[in-house]
């Protein structure tokens, strides 16, 4: 379905990723809390502030300096504190943009980004 020919009481959004057309529930990544500086191999707390309903969140994503995604299924949602978290671990010391995202039933949603310094 293209955004031109959706229905107008569709619950779901729509955007253009390239050339494919992702829907997305009302879930949307206002924030990504991690530790700046962090040891090579050392499994480290990473925490997404999000708005709307996560109740169908399914994985959380990953990218280290636009390589990946990788996605697994450990996560935790805190419905009250509006928090998704989970831990990431990076194996090679190096300065990385570490870029995360969430899938849930309806797609993905927006990313979020920090910079962070891994070291031996």
């Amino acid at each position: 379905m293209r955004p031109e020919t959706k229905p107008s009481d569709s619950p779901l959004r729509w955007r253009e990723v390239g050339a494919q057309v992702t829907a997305y529930a009302d879930l949307k990544l206002t924030d990504m809390i991690v530790k700046e500086k962090l040891k090579a191999g050392v499994p480290y707390d990473v925490t997404f502030k999000y708005d709307g309903d996560a109740s169908t969140v399914r994985e959380v994503c990953f990218l280290w300096n636009n390589e990946g995604p990788y996605c697994w299924k450990d996560l935790r949602v805190n419905k009250g504190k509006k928090t998704i978290s989970t831990k990431a671990k990076t194996g090679n010391p190096n300065r990385y943009k570490l870029s995360g995202f969430v899938r849930h039933s309806d797609g993905i949603t927006n990313q979020v980004s920090k910079t962070i310094f891994v070291n031996k």
